[in-house]
């Protein structure tokens, strides 16, 4: 008589509670703002990315997204006028934009006409896209 024997293992894979969080910062990462949704920390160059939030600060009537490279290179300026506390606009990046940046908000206060910083968040990094960037649908 032959016995029979059956192997059987469960595997059990433990995912951290904020797996998101590092791919994305939550909506109120900012001081004083909420995205309307997790900000990307990593963008393929020619690929539309829609940015949008609400400001609870009214006199505040322009934000500022200022990426700054980590070595050589200019900065890029994203600048989007706030209407009744929200903004929202597209992003767009050009291949030559590819590497890793700081990332400062800033908010401009029409009172004072001063920028008020939001906060920061370093690295983020843009990816070497593929292909013809296209202009997206308005």
């Amino acid at each position: 008589m032959t016995k029979k024997i059956s192997a059987f293992a469960i595997l059990i894979f433990l995912l951290p509670a904020l797996a998101q969080s590092e791919s994305t910062l939550p909506v109120d990462h900012f001081t004083g703002l909420t995205l309307d949704t997790p900000l990307q920390i990593s963008f393929t160059t020619g690929e539309a990315i829609r940015l949008g939030g609400i400001l609870t600060d009214t006199t505040l009537n322009q934000i500022n997204f200022t990426l700054t490279p980590a070595s050589d290179g200019d900065p890029i300026y994203l600048t989007f006028d706030v209407i009744d506390g929200r903004f929202e606009g597209n992003l767009q990046l050009n291949h030559g934009q590819a590497g890793e940046y700081g990332l400062g908000l800033f908010a401009r206060n029409k009172e004072t006409e001063s920028w008020v910083y939001l906060g920061s968040f370093s690295p983020i990094k843009i990816l070497q896209g593929q292909g013809e960037i296209l202009l997206p649908a308005t």
